[in-house]
């Protein structure tokens, strides 16, 4: 009896399980339907959340996905932001204008979302957010490699104690994007050529569907939203259009024409002597536009100054603007000058690092948009060139701390889908974080990156060899022994110029440990005795130079880029050591890149010879200038002609006449500090 009252009881529990489940089951699909339907949901307590939502027609093959959210406002709403990112990039319209393109990108499995404030483009009536994403399944050199696409989403609009909310993938439609396509890539590990034939229309979007990441940690972005300036080209002949200047932003063409017709946009660097239209890189756009009133807002951030219209059967009228974009950041005051050289220089300079400073710190905006480590500290320099802008360096310091790899050196970028390694750049990380802390005696931050330095210190230092020097010790296949693109002898074993780095990274160590009151004692001995070895093995007393290679026995000759080093490092026997090696090079202060120039002109500066680093920067600057430059070049050496398609036009690692011109101009300049590092 008591096995059948079990079995009894079991049946009716499942029974009633099963029935509440089914009633539970069509009351959430009835409910579903009729948010759907009506778009109105009442989970209040949602306001601070994020959902990862993706199309449900999912096509692996189709690089671009539109979502849309569509709602009708009765009232103006006191609260209306919403909270964005993507696993690749995204662009965000509202009620058809587009406002803002994103994300700002973190170090995973961080996930930085956007916060936007939608009051100024909603309005009484039916309203509608378009998001484009485009996710790439492959890696580049501007952001992280994401195994699977993504969008995220968040925030409502509050009408008081009406809130509708962002965060439900039920009210999102969504669809591949069959009208746009990329072509062949820009450059190499970059983005690609856009295909857009704007007289397609893209399917009909179903509901959205949730899914679930649970390996990202999602944060607000931490620096500010970028912002945009309309710029206005000027009409020349052939079809060009002349922005004016070398700037970097997303184009907006309005057409009126009588029918359809295609378009080619392509942007360039400038004309030659020849009256030769050079293109920058293969960012050359497609459009395919039907007839009468259209207006398109374009996907893909380019940069030049010089942007050709190629126009096949079109007739009719058309406009170009470009949407100009920058991280907002206090710009230094322009200095007064007597030769305008000096301002044009110190012009280019300014736009190359306002261009460059977007979400992270670029290397190049023409190309593949990297944050490295060298050009991170190069441009950070000349941020501080106001004493301000701490912020936005300390976030950068931050994102290499993130990356930093397991046996406590860096990548050479990040964040970046491409894995490279530069082992002197990993020593600027130690200078970077000085040349901050020297500026803001930020103690918490000392103490919190202490235990980053100590592996990048203890990395090196299982690099050493028994004197002391840093080289490839375990014969490392990612091992990139670059300092610059000028050449150097690299004949012997141990690199002269990461010698100097690793010492530069010794002293700063010495200086941040001392800042959070350890003793420094074991790192300002290593940088001296490390100093004692250079001299010995590195230092030719015949010809009064470092050699730009060594070993134990034999050196190679002595070049500019490493006697410049050991100048603005005080590396030098004696003074005297050190002007007899500026008078070697006197008749030549000349390298292959503002990078390793910006190094010469510090130790000009550094040693008092004023006239002759305001003459080296016009000869080396103001030369790129007559070339026809509006934005610095990443190589250059005046007189010689830099390669189209080789090299970025817009390099912030030769911003340095933004700080360099006030340590000449003001002679006890409080920004000579700079020039240490």
């Amino acid at each position: 009896m008591k096995g059948k009252k079990v079995i009894l009881i079991t049946l009716g529990i499942s029974l009633a399980v099963g029935l509440f489940l089914s009633f539970n089951n069509l009351l959430q699909n009835i409910w579903d339907r009729f948010v759907i339907k009506t778009n109105f949901n009442l989970f209040m307590p949602w306001s601070s959340k994020v959902v990862w939502i993706w199309s449900q027609g999912e096509d692996p093959n189709i690089p671009y996905t539109r979502f849309v959210y569509h709602w009708k406002q009765d009232n103006k709403p006191r609260q209306a932001q919403l909270k964005v990112s993507c696993l690749g990039r995204y662009q965000l319209f509202i009620n058809n204008q587009s406002v803002y393109h994103g994300p700002c990108f973190a170090i995973p499995p961080k996930i930085y979302f956007d916060s936007i404030d939608l009051r100024n483009y909603i309005h009484i009536g039916e309203n509608q957010i378009s998001i484009i994403c485009n996710y790439l399944n492959l890696p580049i050199h501007e952001y992280a490699f994401y195994p699977e696409p993504g969008l995220l989403v968040g925030g409502e609009i509050s009408d008081g104690l009406i809130k509708r909310n962002f965060a439900d993938h039920r009210l999102w439609r969504s669809a591949p994007m069959k009208n746009i396509q990329n072509g062949e890539k820009i450059a190499q590990n970059a983005g690609f050529v856009e295909i857009n034939d704007l007289s397609t229309q893209n399917a009909l979007l179903p509901t959205s569907k949730s899914i679930i990441k649970f390996d990202y940690a999602i944060y607000p972005r931490p620096i500010p939203l970028l912002t945009y300036q309309l710029i206005v080209p000027k009409q020349i002949p052939d079809s060009l259009f002349d922005l004016g200047r070398f700037a970097v932003g997303y184009l907006r063409l309005r057409t009126n024409f009588r029918s359809g017709c295609s378009i080619k946009l392509t942007w360039g660097v400038g004309v030659n002597k020849d009256n030769a239209f050079q293109p920058n890189f293969n960012q050359i756009d497609q459009l395919k536009i039907p007839a009468g009133k259209v207006i398109w807002e374009q996907f893909s951030r380019r940069a030049g100054r010089y942007i050709q219209i190629e126009k096949n059967n079109c007739v009719g009228d058309f406009d170009l603007e470009l949407n100009g974009v920058s991280m907002p950041f206090n710009e230094a005051k322009l200095p007064i000058f007597d030769q305008e050289i000096d301002q044009k220089i110190y012009q280019i300079s300014a736009n190359t690092l306002k261009n460059n400073i977007q979400d992270h710190f670029e290397d190049s905006v023409d190309r593949e948009r990297a944050m490295y480590l060298g050009d991170t500290l190069a441009m950070s320099k000349c941020l501080i060139s106001d004493g301000n802008n701490f912020d936005l360096i300390k976030e950068m310091i931050s994102q290499f701390a993130q990356s930093q790899r397991q046996d406590g050196s860096f990548p050479s970028m990040t964040p970046s889908g491409i894995k490279q390694f530069i082992p002197s750049y990993s020593l600027q990380w130690a200078a970077l974080l000085d040349l901050y802390l020297s500026k803001t005696n930020d103690k918490e931050f000392a103490q919190e990156m202490y235990v980053v330095l100590r592996g990048l210190i203890n990395w090196a230092k299982n690099h050493e060899s028994e004197n002391g020097f840093l080289y490839n010790k375990q014969n490392s296949a990612d091992w990139w022994s670059f300092i610059d693109w000028t050449p150097f002898d690299e004949s012997y074993e141990f690199s002269t110029s990461l010698q100097l780095w690793y010492f530069r990274a010794l002293v700063s160590a010495g200086n941040i440990v001392s800042l959070i009151g350890e003793s420094n004692d074991e790192y300002i001995n290593r940088a001296n005795l490390l100093k004692q070895n250079l001299i010995r093995y590195s230092f030719d007393n015949k010809t009064g130079l470092f050699s730009d290679s060594f070993d134990e026995e034999n050196r190679s000759k002595g070049g500019l880029i490493i006697n410049a080093l050991a100048g603005k490092f005080n590396v030098f026997p004696s003074q005297i050591e050190n002007n007899k090696a500026l008078d070697y090079f006197v008749e030549n202060f000349i390298t292959d890149s503002p990078f390793s120039e910006t190094w010469i002109i510090d130790w000009l500066v550094k040693t008092k010879q004023y006239d002759l680093a305001l003459d080296t920067i016009q000869t080396y600057w103001g030369g790129m200038i007559n070339d026809g430059a509006t934005s610095v070049y990443e190589t250059y050496r005046p007189g010689t002609p830099m390669a189209i398609g080789t090299y970025s036009h817009s390099h912030a690692w030769g911003c340095g006449p933004v700080y360099l011109y006030k340590n000449i101009l003001d002679k006890n300049s409080a920004m000579e500090t700079l020039l240490d590092y």
